[in-house]
């Protein structure tokens, strides 16, 4: 309810405030909150990366050339956060390998607007399975044709034997079947695009700090392990055999490889991993002040059963650790 909502902003919102003011906690910005921040629109239910591997699996041994590429059409959308128009329009000559430079891109020169031409280096981005099938999709098509056939005039996912790709509704269509079955009613191609937002967004946060994936359900999955976040590092400094920390220009990276014209659609609809972020976030700058003392008038008027100064005098230790535990809340 909008009640309920505006009564979770405000106390977010004096948690903030009495963060900088009685800890001095200089990362905390109090800008206005905003209702839309608290999660995005629609598509918030996020599909784990062994949900997504269990159904490529199941799609490419059930032996069917359609269930195939819709197995397909899945990795992409869920590795590279390709749209369903991007990925109906891919032709062989827009997905790119180099093994030498260890490169295995996608090359989009016209989407939805100027943002969607970008390269999404898959490389970094998607599992073994879900790369794999796309490079074997892109192996069977090229050698249905001879080779003068220009790749830029077959199209990547179509009917066997023919150069043309699937219709638009036809490709979405028969996905979106799939993806209702495993995922529920309400699952679509775009739904996995949120869930690559959101993925990627953890990711980049785990960078600077590894030890956010230990409270991660998904922690174990192959995106998340050292091989692919070193790659992912080495993408965000776009120095290969470099890597490095999280920094704040790395959104700007983000964005362009998501696609989107301006931060604010990514950041406020696509995104939904806010909550492992915020939490770890939370509890980092807590452990970083926990030596620091609060003054006699902080105690009284904050600690419970601390009015009295006689009460005061028996609390031993003054720092917001020793009153933690006092409470017994550490």
């Amino acid at each position: 309810a909008r009640e309920t909502k505006g009564l979770i902003l405000h106390a977010y919102n004096q948690f903030l405030k009495f963060a900088c003011q009685k800890l001095r906690i200089p990362e905390v910005s109090l800008n206005a909150l905003r209702q839309q921040f608290v999660g995005g629109a629609g598509q918030w239910r996020l599909i784990s990366p062994q949900a997504i591997d269990r159904l490529l699996t199941i799609l490419a041994e059930s032996g069917n050339q359609l269930d195939r590429q819709i197995a397909v059409t899945i990795a992409l959308a869920y590795c590279g956060g390709l749209r369903a128009s991007e990925i109906r329009r891919l032709t062989l000559a827009n997905i790119v390998f180099d093994d030498t430079l260890g490169l295995f891109e996608i090359e989009l020169l016209r989407g939805k607007s100027r943002n969607s031409r970008r390269r999404v280096p898959l490389q970094c981005l998607g599992g073994s399975l879900a790369l794999n099938l796309i490079r074997e999709e892109w192996e069977s098509r090229r050698l249905q044709f001879p080779e003068r056939a220009a790749p830029s005039n077959l199209a990547f996912l179509g009917v066997p034997g023919e150069r043309n790709g699937y219709s638009y509704s036809s490709l979405s269509a028969a996905t979106r079947v799939i993806l209702k079955a495993a995922f529920g009613k309400t699952a679509n191609i775009h739904l996995l695009r949120h869930s690559f937002c959101s993925n990627l967004f953890v990711r980049w946060y785990s960078l600077r700090y590894p030890d956010v994936l230990d409270h991660h359900r998904d922690r174990s999955q192959e995106i998340y392990q050292l091989d692919l976040q070193s790659k992912l590092s080495e993408f965000f400094t776009n120095r290969p055999g470099q890597e490095g920390d999280a920094r704040p220009s790395d959104l700007i990276v983000m964005i362009k490889v998501t696609g989107h014209a301006e931060p604010r659609t990514l950041f406020v609809y696509y995104i939904h991993s806010y909550a492992l972020v915020h939490a770890h976030t939370v509890d980092r700058i807590a452990q970083s002040y926990l030596d620091e003392k609060f003054s006699d008038r902080e105690i009284r008027n904050l600690v419970p059963g601390m009015r009295s100064s006689a009460s005061r005098a028996r609390l031993k230790d003054r720092t917001i650790g020793g009153i933690c535990n006092h409470l017994g809340l550490l």
